[in-house]
């Protein structure tokens, strides 16, 4: 993501600058992706934002403080969420890719991770994750609610349930799906 994001900018290739954008923003969102699914089973990582060359010594790059991981995986997700051109969500040609719906999930989590008794510093406060996540769901309640569709009878016993035995429908008529990859929920 490190090489991508610094140089797609001034890539010379055939692509819209609001493509561009939405690609920036993507790899912004899987790189914030990648570093809280890092933090969420390590503890504090080591902050890399430049490219590692190749027999780099490893042991040189030090743990960041929990703190710094997380400003970095908010500020990484506010960049993303601040590009025009990167969408809400996928439509059936865009199966898996990133979106505002991811980056906002990421950012409602890390932010709660980071107020949890066992990571809190004082650094963060239950005020700011509620804003955080208020946010999140404003901004996500136009193009998202929860699966309501009632099953029959004979297929499932209630929307819950129909919901995970069903194929997810990227005909956006399932709007409680926020990360598609595949056919797998």
């Amino acid at each position: 993501c490190n090489v991508f994001i610094a140089n797609i900018d001034a890539a010379e290739i055939e692509a819209t600058d609001e493509e561009k954008e939405n690609w920036k923003a993507q790899a912004l969102t899987l790189r914030a992706l990648y570093n809280w699914q890092l933090v969420k089973r390590y503890g504090a990582i080591p902050i890399v934002l430049d490219e590692i060359p190749v027999g780099s010594d490893l042991s040189n790059y030090k743990k960041s403080s929990f703190k710094d991981c997380i400003e970095h995986i908010l500020s990484d997700c506010d960049k993303a969420l601040s590009a025009t051109s990167f969408p809400y969500y996928n439509g059936s040609q865009t199966v898996g890719m990133m979106t505002k719906a991811v980056c906002h999930a990421i950012k409602s989590e890390a932010i709660l991770y980071a107020v949890s008794p066992q990571w809190n510093d004082g650094s963060y406060s239950w005020n700011d994750a509620m804003l955080i996540t208020k946010a999140a769901v404003d901004s996500l309640s136009k193009n998202y609610a929860l699966y309501t569709r009632a099953p029959g009878a004979d297929v499932a016993q209630n929307s819950y349930a129909l919901y995970h035995i069903s194929a997810a429908d990227v005909a956006r008529r399932d709007k409680e799906t926020i990360l598609l990859l595949g056919d797998q929920l």
